[in-house]
């Protein structure tokens, strides 16, 4: 085996965005009139809008319909959706340009595969568009093994040529479901079984250059 593909997740990976996240998910709060916790922001990472809602809904002490649920999650992703019109390179992982461009230096093929629909308009936004082979976006769910399949068919790899650079736990089962290997960056928690661990971005290069996936 020979690492030739290398997929980035996008959010806690390549830049930072959740703020945006928090500040919509704050406003739904906000107008329910219940607390938005800071360890609820780190709970929602990688899960589907409805999924997070249900998370924000514990501290409501009503009871909302399923209808108003749909109309509540809709209602995050259009705040959402808003405050991503806001997003700059400074919203970058400040690792984030140095790094990709040495692996592309070294021959690596990179794509990234993202729960946000608008994958390829935050890149843009960030700058970073023009360093990637494919960028697989979703649709607001749960991280989806396919996508990273879909990313390795993209650029004609197989899954056992590629490695997935994840933060959140829910994205990096997604891909060690795949049959891809994974390194978690930054990741807080316990160790995923079937997982690297490194601190940051650029520990990804030593990671490569000492052998790793040969």
């Amino acid at each position: 085996m020979q690492i030739k593909l290398i997929i980035f997740g996008l959010e806690g990976v390549l830049c930072h965005l959740e703020k945006y996240h928090r500040r919509a998910w704050k406003q739904i709060a906000d107008e329910l009139e219940i607390p938005f916790l800071e360890e609820q922001e780190i709970e929602l990472l990688g899960l589907s809008r409805m999924d997070s809602l249900k998370r924000i809904l514990k501290n409501y002490p009503g009871v909302i319909s399923k209808a108003e649920r749909e109309i509540l999650a809709e209602d995050a992703e259009h705040f959402y959706q808003e405050y991503l019109l806001q997003v700059t390179a400074s919203d970058c992982d400040a690792e984030a340009d140095a790094v990709l461009n040495r692996l592309l230096e070294k021959g690596y093929l990179l794509a990234v595969v993202s729960t946000e629909k608008n994958a390829k308009k935050v890149l843009k936004l960030l700058g970073l568009e023009h360093y990637f082979a494919a960028v697989i976006g979703g649709s607001g769910v749960r991280a989806d093994p396919r996508k990273y399949l879909q990313a390795c068919e993209s650029v004609d790899q197989p899954p056992e040529n590629c490695l997935v650079v994840e933060r959140n736990e829910n994205a990096a089962r997604a891909a060690l479901e795949a049959g891809v290997q994974v390194i978690v960056c930054g990741g807080k928690g316990k160790k995923l079984p079937g997982a690297e661990t490194i601190g940051n971005l650029s520990e990804l290069l030593g990671c490569l250059d000492e052998g790793y996936g040969d």
